[in-house]
């Protein structure tokens, strides 16, 4: 979602970041004919919810094989667990090489890619900051960290400080200087599409996979049409901008809109900036972005938070990337969108609240 410490005792925080809203599955009745499982729980400090139309695999199978894969990654990429690879990768010394797992090496491999593309927008190297902020377990309005403290951690940030080594039978890594890794912005797509492959591979080819508000669709809904996605406005609370119709593809939305804090008069995001070394100034801004696979999806929407909305269009441009850009300003009669999002089924909900989502 965003560099914040997903694992760390956000689960009442991160419950309000949630700014996609599946709609088909809850409003609609199934036909006669469809068999529909529904699997949900909680998982990385936050729910998941699965839905299955179809098929004839047992529910109590499904849900084994998903707690499995879901303790996989946890195991690999939890920021709070002490025995997760990644804490004791961020415990180890400079220069240290470690054996890491499959699962931590590709979440680290699309972060890389994104990490590059986005000029640094995203960075997973951010975990000396989000602990210097404080997100986590401390009042931010009172201790509020000096320029220096936010000098020396931004020293320790920098995803090139990074050396990934690969062999047909390990992988090893280590870094170059001091570095806390934190891939809680592209760890929960990764789970979302490990699901989806799972779902593959046993022939239940419509589904819905979302974790934390981050989803992967395929086939059609329980009514036997597209699934149904609508973006929550980030300029109202409790309003929706638009309904996107899917029938395969991930959905990933960031936001500055939803956890802040307040200092001397000025809102400052839970969204760290890693240029700068700060938390974003509150500018009531939500990105949504659409992509094959849900890792990339998460990881450029916190990459285009980051971003200013002009830089944020002009790159999505370029990468052929759909982004729907939400609330900047609220007076805005329309949201900025790039040229890839517009191929898209979507439609206008008027930005009227709630009860559209009835309609």
């Amino acid at each position: 979602m965003a560099h914040t410490l997903f694992w760390r005792k956000l689960s009442s925080r991160y419950s309000e970041l949630v700014a996609v809203l599946i709609v088909s599955s809850f409003l609609c009745s199934c036909q006669p004919q469809d068999r529909v499982i529904k699997i949900s729980g909680t998982t990385f400090g936050t729910t998941y919810n699965i839905t299955v139309v179809g098929g004839t695999v047992a529910k109590a199978e499904l849900s084994m094989g998903i707690e499995s894969l879901l303790s996989i990654v946890d195991e690999a990429t939890s920021s709070y667990r002490e025995d997760s690879e990644i804490s004791l990768f961020n415990a180890a010394g400079i220069n240290t090489e470690m054996k890491i797992s499959e699962t931590l090496w590709q979440v680290l491999l699309i972060s890389k890619e994104v990490w590059d593309q986005s000029h640094g927008s995203f960075d997973p190297s951010v975990g000396a900051l989000v602990e210097l902020w404080g997100f986590d377990d401390r009042d931010s309005v009172s201790i509020f960290p000096t320029d220096e403290e936010v000098e020396f951690a931004t020293s320790k940030t920098g995803f090139d400080g990074l050396i990934m080594k690969a062999d047909s039978d390990f992988y090893l890594l280590k870094k170059s200087r001091s570095l806390i890794l934190d891939v809680s912005a592209v760890a929960k797509g990764y789970a979302v599409d490990l699901i989806a492959d799972y779902l593959a591979t046993l022939s239940l080819n419509n589904y819905l996979v979302e974790i934390g508000g981050e989803l992967k669709v395929k086939g059609h809904n329980p009514k036997g049409q597209e699934w149904r996605v609508a973006i929550e406005s980030a300029s109202k609370f409790g309003s929706y901008d638009r309904l996107i119709l899917l029938n395969q593809g991930a959905v990933a939305t960031s936001g500055s809109y939803r956890n802040f804090f307040e200092k001397e008069g000025m809102r400052y995001s839970h969204i760290i900036n890693p240029r700068s070394g700060y938390p974003l100034i509150h500018n009531l801004k939500s990105v949504t972005v659409i992509m094959d696979e849900c890792a990339y999806a998460d990881a450029w929407a916190t990459a285009f938070s980051v971003m200013s909305k002009e830089e944020a269009i002009s790159t999505a441009i370029q990468l052929d990337i759909p982004l729907y850009i939400a609330g900047e300003d609220p007076t805005e009669k329309e949201p900025r969108m790039s040229p890839a999002f517009r191929r898209y089924n979507t439609e206008l909900m008027g930005r009227q609240g709630g009860d559209s989502l009835s309609r």
